[in-house]
């Protein structure tokens, strides 16, 4: 997308954006920008147009006379002139071309697009936004013209008149095709390129040029088709996005590159017409284009007739033309990666503010429920009622602890921090597990939930249970939400083996939903994202579950994807290679696994090691349940105060890890470093909302044994402390 510079064009960039924004976007494009507060005089150069003028960033002063400074003497009342009208407010943007003197006192050419950026409530100018970019090419490209016509007027006298006058067309041509790329950029710039590249063929009687343009892919420098214009048939790269290799286009790349550029043009000619010959032409002249001293591309003149030969003149003259063609194109395309820049923060920017305006509704919504059914609860007189009302609190709080994990999830994913488990499981069991949770939600919606498993081995898998139970779920749970009363939900697995132990898994989830239009479906995967702003009014819902799950599944070398058809309903399949571990055995539950299962623990002793008195409340009641008798300390410090000090130990100590004075993890360190065996084996179990696999692993290495997450999970709570109290 480029970006036409004027004087609406550069005000509404500057009203749209930040001046963060706007400077950020600058440097990313190397684009110059100077930012002037006109009551203050501060002046401030970015760092692109800092080091054209040869200074280190912060080097240069911000007074009111850097400016000044940087112009050259000549071009100084030019510049205060187009300034002072600004300032006075005579004009609101002005074009200027001057040069600035740089470090090293050598003189560059700028051109310089300035105009009023903020005012204040009474009209007064506070700001002007200025956007610069080195011109120097192009005034070069000038001066070379105009001793090449001066040259030729010296050897008039000398030379034939029909050489003279062919000099003097391609002269004419040469500016008039400058003259109309450089003042071009208000009007269709593909347009403008091509009516140049016509004036240029049409001089020396071509029937069709090319523009090629390098880029560095891996190290490697390739050529692709940038534009053409043509009197014949386009040639066979027109419109297409092919690279073509330089190593491919030259056997002997690396020795030609050592070669003076000199002898480039017909190495180039002689291998386009070796390896990409057009049966078409008769004939082709190559000329190389080298701009700040890179190989920035080529320009190729085509003609039909055979044995053409091409002179010195037409090769410097036409090198010169296709040069300023070629600066603009550079150009044109940082300002069209300014303007593209611009326009994807702008969409991210919306996307994070209807994101987070959607995670204000549904954090606030379970709030909502949460806080007036506890205030309903607590005004109850009927036990039946308040019974209601509290079953309603727990699902709002499970509703917001998901969401909260949810977002956790996508932060760990974003930062790299989420590891994948590997370990054997029973995945029939997982299958049975998630469809004795999901049938209680389908029920309230009298939805039938069927299940169809088909080739699976009589083995454990190996891999991430946790993660694939959540994708799975959030895949049941997504359908469940879409799909209407009486409607229909399908679990189906699919198992194809690779080899003895490894396989496909395919897994889909079919519903007879509300389906998803076609143009929506890539949309439904990505962060911040949902297919429709009125699906999430409709249904609720973050619109993280389905990036979620994307994002686990890529995690697992695996793909996901959508089938679907409006008003009948989706499919949501994902596959993944698995691993198949030892064979299955019969598994007896085991009645001290059971969540119905009673704790007896009436002669031990816990230390709390808790800051948060509603926390330290919820474990003494959980306790007090079994008959275990507590003792709480408000940090570590006074945890590891109680264990130096007790002539008896704890049989456990529940360690929070964030406390003030001193945190569980340092407090747990300096109990394993005190004297006596029994201080090494004591059972230290970190309690905490810490959830990351990092966290978890600080907490082994300070010298705890386990790791519960803080909201507790209640039998897993009760699980984790038998292991050490029974």
């Amino acid at each position: 997308m480029e970006i036409k510079l004027n004087g609406k064009n550069l005000k509404l960039l500057t009203s749209q954006m930040s001046i963060t924004e706007l400077e950020t976007l600058c440097e990313l494009a190397g684009v110059g920008l100077i930012n002037i507060n006109v009551s203050s005089g501060e002046i401030l150069l970015n760092n692109a147009l800092t080091k054209l003028a040869g200074y280190e960033p912060g080097e240069l002063p911000h007074s009111v006379n850097t400016k000044m400074m940087l112009t050259c003497e000549e071009d100084q009342p030019l510049m205060e002139t187009h300034l002072q009208r600004l300032i006075t407010g005579e004009a609101d943007y002005y074009h200027a071309e001057y040069r600035m003197i740089r470090k090293d006192s050598s003189l560059v050419w700028i051109s310089e697009h300035m105009a009023v950026a903020q005012r204040d409530k009474t009209g007064k100018i506070v700001r002007l936004i200025g956007l610069s970019s080195d011109m120097s090419r192009e005034k070069w490209l000038e001066e070379q013209n105009v001793l090449l016509e001066e040259d030729n007027r010296k050897i008039a006298l000398n030379s034939p008149h029909a050489q003279l006058e062919d000099q003097n067309r391609m002269l004419r041509a040469a500016n008039r095709s400058a003259r109309m790329i450089v003042g071009g950029f208000n009007q269709d710039y593909e347009k403008v390129l091509k009516n140049a590249l016509q004036i240029l063929g049409e001089s020396i009687l071509a029937d069709r040029v090319q523009v090629w343009r390098n880029c560095v892919r891996d190290d490697k420098l390739f050529t692709f088709h940038r534009v053409e214009w043509t009197r014949i048939a386009p040639s066979r790269f027109a419109g297409t996005d092919e690279r073509i290799d330089y190593a491919d286009l030259f056997p002997k790349w690396t020795e030609y590159r050592l070669k003076p550029t000199s002898e480039w043009d017909v190495l180039l000619e002689n291998a386009v017409s070796t390896n990409y010959k057009d049966e078409t032409l008769g004939s082709l002249m190559i000329l190389p284009l080298f701009l700040n001293g890179e190989f920035w591309g080529t320009i190729e003149f085509d003609f039909l007739n055979e044995g053409r030969t091409h002179t010195a003149d037409e090769r410097e003259i036409m090198s010169a033309g296709a040069l300023v063609i070629a600066s603009s194109i550079s150009r044109n395309e940082a300002f069209g990666k300014l303007n593209a820049d611009r326009e994807d923060a702008l969409e991210s920017s919306k996307a994070k503010g209807d994101f987070l305006s959607r995670m204000s509704h549904e954090i606030r919504t379970p709030m909502n429920a949460v806080i007036g059914m506890t205030e309903l609860a607590l005004r109850a007189r009927d036990e039946e009622q308040r019974k209601d009302h509290l079953l309603k609190v727990k699902d709002a709080s499970t509703q917001l602890l998901q969401l909260l994990n949810d977002i956790l999830d996508m932060s760990k994913i974003e930062a790299d921090k989420l590891e994948l488990e590997n370990a054997p499981f029973n995945f029939e069991k997982m299958v049975e597990r998630i469809g004795s949770i999901m049938n209680v939600r389908m029920g309230e919606k009298v939805q039938h939930y069927e299940t169809a498993m088909n080739g699976l081995p009589s083995r454990l898998l190996i891999g991430d249970e946790l993660r694939l139970s959540q994708v799975i779920m959030n895949l049941i749970g997504n359908a469940n939400k879409f799909t209407p009363d009486g409607g229909t939900i399908t679990l189906q697995v699919d198992n194809t083996p690779v080899d003895d132990n490894h396989s496909c898994l395919r897994v889909a989830v079919i519903d007879t939903g509300i389906g998803v239009a076609e143009d929506q479906m890539d949309s439904l995967f990505d962060s911040f994202e949902q297919a429709d702003g009125s699906i999430s009014r409709r249904f609720g819902g973050s619109g993280l579950g389905l990036s979620i799950c994307k994002r686990l599944i890529e995690m697992m070398d695996g793909k996901i994807w959508i089938e679907s058809t409006p008003g009948e309903g989706s499919s949501f399949i994902f596959e993944i290679p698995v691993a198949w571990g030892s064979p299955l055995v019969d598994e007896q539950e085991e009645t001290t696994k059971s969540k119905d299962r009673t704790y007896h623990w009436q002669n031990k002793l816990v230390l709390i090691a808790e800051d948060i008195k509603i926390n330290q409340e919820i474990i003494a009641h959980l306790l007090a349940e079994t008959g275990a008798s507590f003792d709480v300390a408000e940090n570590g410090k006074e945890a590891l105060t109680y264990i130096e000090s007790a002539k008896t130990l704890p049989d456990l100590v529940l360690m929070d890890i964030q406390m003030p004075e001193m945190d569980g993890l340092e407090a747990t360190t300096l109990i394993r470093q005190l004297p006596g065996a029994d201080k090494d084996s004591l059972p230290i179990v970190a309690m905490t909302a810490n959830a990351f696999n990092e966290d978890v692993r600080r907490s082994l290495v300070a010298g705890m044994n386990a790791h519960l997450s803080k909201p507790l999970e209640i039998n897993k709570f009760f699980s984790t402390l038998a292991d050490y109290l029974d």
